[in-house]
């Protein structure tokens, strides 16, 4: 078995002309061969695709032989595991008497270029029925991710426009072989294809002209937001392709600067109290998913509907266990507030003495609730309490201001009263009860 760091030598630096045998000018595109091929231990599929898909598909490193070939036979190996040399493997796996059901996909879903949004729908989502499972939202956000280019493309800039169009290709690319009719997938392994797909798409696609690292803080204020609006109506679980792309971004950003738009964009860090939950330690899936349910539940406390207000959160991971002064385990996350209008406003500049009443309202509702106490967040997995609120004055939340804090949570005084009643009434039916009983025995 080759080594990964080899294989990853062998994809950057040994580029491979790959001759087919198909017609190098007609194809046809459903034509699939079962033969050898130099450097692999047996025989294997061979799909006859377009040189432009090879090229997209592989990232440059691949293409057919003459310059004015346009169809040529491609590997398996190298299409589905990325391979230039190993054991064949399922389901690349072929011999002479090997007999491939037809499919009944369209001719354009088996060689895209990568820029047809509809292929998600119309092509992967035909072959697998994901409807209701976590790869439904996948293909969502991709199919959102890809409609960033061919709907809303006027709103960034040159470069930014360069990396949406290659990164929404790389996309594409890297669920094609699931329609090929020797693979037969599933949705989970679509869904794990698709993750592991999404940092080398977003930091290095091909060509490599742009990447998400280089973003402006404005081109990436108007992609995110344009991603999150189609998800307002989602559960918490659709978020994680959306996260995955926040993930990306504030590892490799470059923006340090403060935030210039503040006039539209918020982001607070929050501290959380754990006061009822069924976890012990969470991990990032869950605390990004809580963050999600307390984002919307503040919304809807600051009257603030996510239709016209943008609301977003995730989990910000802890060096180690915190507790509040009353003993609950702590939780931070980071809340973004956006003025979704304003976001997407062609005018989108740093602002000039500029003030947003409504917005500016928003936020006072918000800190005035974490002074008052007010953030008691229950949902479906537990009850939290927003116990602290601070501003971020940069893009990763490093520098800080404006600290506000609830007093420290206590059970409500109604729950004791409460108590203590039924405790009387109690304690008055037993005496009764103890009276009545004496009564009884002295008359028998």
């Amino acid at each position: 078995m080759i080594s990964t760091e080899y294989i990853f030598l062998i994809l950057v630096y040994a580029p491979i002309y790959v001759n087919g045998i198909c017609n190098s000018q007609i194809g046809p595109l459903r034509t699939t061969e079962c033969s050898l091929v130099n450097n692999f231990n047996t025989k294997q599929w061979h799909s006859c695709l377009t040189n432009i898909y090879i090229q997209q598909q592989s990232q440059g490193r691949h293409r057919c032989g003459d310059e004015t070939v346009r169809y040529c036979n491609y590997p398996c190996m190298h299409e589905v595991y990325y391979l230039e040399a190993n054991l064949v493997i399922d389901p690349c796996t072929c011999n002479d008497s090997s007999v491939l059901p037809a499919s009944a996909l369209p001719t354009e879903c088996l060689s895209p270029d990568g820029s047809d949004c509809d292929w998600y729908k119309n092509c992967l989502e035909r072959k697998y029925s994901c409807q209701g499972t976590p790869t439904e939202h996948m293909a969502t956000y991709a199919k959102t991710f890809c409609e960033l280019h061919t709907q809303h493309n006027e709103l960034f800039s040159d470069r930014a426009q360069r990396w949406i169009d290659d990164a929404r290709k790389c996309l594409q690319m890297a669920l094609v072989p699931f329609v090929r009719p020797f693979n037969n997938g599933n949705c989970q392994k679509i869904r794990e294809r698709a993750f592991d797909s999404y940092k080398p798409c977003y930091i290095r696609p091909y060509p490599e002209v742009a990447s998400i690292c280089h973003m402006t803080r404005r081109d990436w204020l108007r992609i995110f937001w344009t991603l999150k609006t189609a998800f307002i109506a989602s559960a918490p679980i659709a978020y994680s392709s959306l996260q995955n792309v926040v993930d990306t971004f504030n590892e490799c950003s470059m923006d340090t600067e403060a935030n210039d738009f503040g006039h539209i964009f918020k982001e607070f860090k929050l501290t959380i109290d754990l006061i009822d939950t069924p976890w012990d330690n969470l991990n990032k899936d869950q605390s990004d998913q809580i963050a999600v349910r307390i984002a919307h539940q503040i919304a809807r406390i600051a009257l603030a509907p996510p239709q016209r207000w943008g609301w977003y959160a995730y989990g910000i991971p802890l060096t180690s266990m915190q507790h509040s002064p009353t003993g609950y385990k702590q939780m931070a996350i980071e809340l973004l507030v956006a003025d979704l209008p304003g976001i997407v406003n062609e005018t989108l500049v740093p602002p000039v003495n500029i003030t947003n009443v409504e917005f500016n309202e928003i936020i006072m509702r918000i800190e005035n609730a974490v002074i008052k106490g007010n953030l008691l967040i229950q949902i479906d997995n537990g009850t939290y309490y927003v116990s602290q609120m601070t501003y971020c004055l940069d893009a990763k939340c490093y520098a800080t201001t404006e600290n506000y804090s609830a007093s420290p949570y206590a059970p409500k005084n109604g729950s004791n009263n409460n108590a203590y009643c039924f405790s009387i009434i109690f304690f008055f039916l037993f005496t009764c009860f103890f009276c009545n009983l004496i009564r009884f025995t002295a008359l028998y």
